[in-house]
């Protein structure tokens, strides 16, 4: 049977594990010295994040306006949700009337199981959000939807809580959603992206729209302020060239 190859990520945390053995065998004098010492770490080929521009995210949320799952790639564009936070969303966590959303958990698949489990996010913060009126809208007709579900469903339906769940009830698989996504992106005559790039879409959308990187920080749900800037800097609009209007304005005085 076949085996997927291990991550880079998954290969140096093995080496480091080996050398760490290695090294109590030369102190119990077992041996003279360490062979994977002489190896190096794997480097991690950053992967380019990809975006929707502002045309191409309202051309595929139009295609996907009649979908069951039209609201959650509202939700992700709105608010730059990772795939288990938003599939970690409960009814609970939104209010409808105040037009806020709370982030509390995410969905990941479970390596024992195989199935989806609730898991704290991915930097152990709550964050609320403020909605805006689109996703609000959507998310009132997806309550619509899913209450019609609950009713076809029947007896087989069970009370999760989540807002977006399978046709009776239970919480979506991430590793499902992103085969679906992928076909919606093919039908839309659109580039394919991965589904977290919406996420990237997100931030890119808004920094357009003016936002400072504390306000892109705060939605993404970023720990550091220099994880923001590192992923998004390159997209702020004229940023250096305020920086150089800044100079010229210190410099002016005196010279010619």
């Amino acid at each position: 049977m076949m085996t997927a190859a291990p991550t880079v990520k998954t290969g140096n945390y093995a080496r480091r594990v080996l050398s760490i053995a290695l090294n109590r065998a030369i102190k119990r004098g077992e041996m003279y010295r360490n062979p994977a010492a002489l190896t190096d770490n794997r480097r991690t080929v950053k992967h380019e994040a990809q975006f929707l521009t502002l045309p191409q995210a309202k051309h595929l949320l139009a295609k996907v306006s009649n979908d069951p799952l039209e609201a959650l790639h509202r939700v992700a564009l709105a608010f730059g949700l990772r795939k288990g936070e938003a599939l970690g969303l409960r009814w609970i966590n939104v209010g409808l009337d105040t037009a806020r959303l709370t982030v509390r958990q995410q969905i990941q698949r479970s390596r024992v199981t195989k199935g989806p489990i609730a898991k704290e996010t991915k930097n152990h913060q709550v964050r609320t959000v403020d909605m805006p009126v689109f996703a609000v809208a959507a998310l009132r007709r997806h309550r619509t939807r899913q209450r019609e579900a609950r009713l076809l469903a029947g007896s087989r339906w069970q009370d999760t809580g989540y807002i977006f769940t399978s046709t009776i009830g239970t919480p979506i698989d991430a590793s499902n959603l992103s085969g679906k996504f992928h076909t919606m992106l093919t039908d839309a005559e659109l580039p394919r992206l991965r589904w977290h790039e919406l996420r990237h879409s997100a931030a890119s959308l808004v920094l357009g729209q003016g936002a400072s990187m504390q306000e892109v920080q705060a939605m993404m749900g970023h720990s550091q302020i220099s994880v923001t800037m590192d992923y998004y800097a390159h997209l702020m609009p004229g940023a250096l060239r305020g920086v150089a209007d800044r100079m010229d304005a210190a410099f002016a005085t005196g010279t010619e």
